[in-house]
């Protein structure tokens, strides 16, 4: 082997491979672009696989949290609904309660009333009744004295009648007496 100097102008390091390389050189360049390309592709996608697994990760970690808030919030809401639902049953019974004890006062004021509206009727009953038996004293007691006073009349007319009689007798007694006395002072008369 030799050596060789070469004192000719400086040549691109790059260039002299491409020139020592020949006809392969471009197609080897091409597959070494390629590969490069794709290299970088798949650098990229394990970047991209890399992001999306710590976006993974990360949803799954945020997912985690949002289940926690969830099953807090789901016991939160549960405690609340029991809550709720205790003071509503609360508050039913005590209305419920209420509107017994309304209804009670309610049927025994009915009650009361129906007994009210038995005794009024009752007591209707028996002032009909009187009012009836009144009416029947009044109307005997009415023909009563219509008969009393319609004899009391015929009597009153009788007694005018016999006075009317006495009258008339005393008139003729007394007319009788006068003439008795008289024929008697005239029979005096003669005996003397």
């Amino acid at each position: 082997m030799g050596v060789s100097i070469d004192t000719g102008p400086k040549i691109d390091p790059d260039l002299q491979v491409i020139y020592q390389g020949g006809a392969n050189f471009i197609s080897r360049m091409e597959a070494l672009q390629k590969a490069k390309a794709d290299a970088e592709a798949a650098l990229a996608a394990l970047n991209l696989g890399r992001d999306a697994k710590a976006a993974h990760e990360e949803a799954e970690a945020r997912m985690g949290a949002a289940k926690e808030v969830m099953l807090g919030a789901r016991r939160t809401a549960d405690e609340a609904r029991a809550t709720a639902k205790k003071q509503i049953d609360a508050s039913l019974d005590a209305a419920n309660a209420r509107l017994k004890a309304i209804n009670d006062k309610v049927a025994a004021a009915e009650a009361e009333w129906e007994e009210s509206k038995a005794g009024i009727k009752a007591a209707k009953a028996i002032a009909d009744d009187i009012r009836s038996l009144a009416e029947k004293d009044a109307a005997k007691i009415r023909a009563e004295a219509t008969a009393m006073m319609s004899k009391a009349a015929e009597e009153q007319k009788a007694i005018a009648i016999a006075m009317t009689a006495a009258r008339t007798a005393q008139d003729k007694a007394e007319a009788s007496a006068k003439r008795v006395e008289e024929l008697r002072k005239t029979i005096e008369a003669f005996h003397v």
